[in-house]
């Protein structure tokens, strides 16, 4: 995620993606979700089913809390091949995050309304 100053002024647009040694990120479309569940992502490439892929998340800074880079692991639950953002649509649910992350993740992303369904609900 970009680092912003105030939590109110960032949105699903302000989101990027890199992918392995890429310099240029992926913008996320609208559609991006995220939550302590896992991200449903967009990307240039194609990820296979069950794949185990490494993660680093970057939390803004936001009021008292500073920002944090976390790396994690998720698994590959599906991609599919979005024709309207000419991008692949992932799906990776989260293996690893710590309770404390999770619970930082879960506020940051209902700020932002980019709660999962499930989440949403809880």
């Amino acid at each position: 995620m970009q680092e912003v100053q105030n939590i109110s002024t960032l949105s699903r647009e302000d989101v990027l993606v890199f992918h392995g040694d890429e310099h240029e990120g992926v913008t996320q479309p609208g559609t991006f979700q995220c939550c302590p569940c896992g991200v449903q992502l967009y990307n240039r490439r194609k990820l296979p089913t069950y794949e185990l892929v490494e993660f680093t998340l970057e939390f803004p800074e936001v009021g008292n809390e500073s920002g944090q880079a976390l790396s994690c692991t998720g698994i590959v639950a599906q991609c599919q091949f979005e024709e309207s953002v000419n991008l692949y649509r992932i799906w990776v649910k989260f293996l690893d995050l710590p309770k404390s992350v999770q619970d930082r993740l879960r506020t940051l992303t209902q700020a932002l309304d980019l709660l999962c369904p499930f989440c949403e609900n809880f």
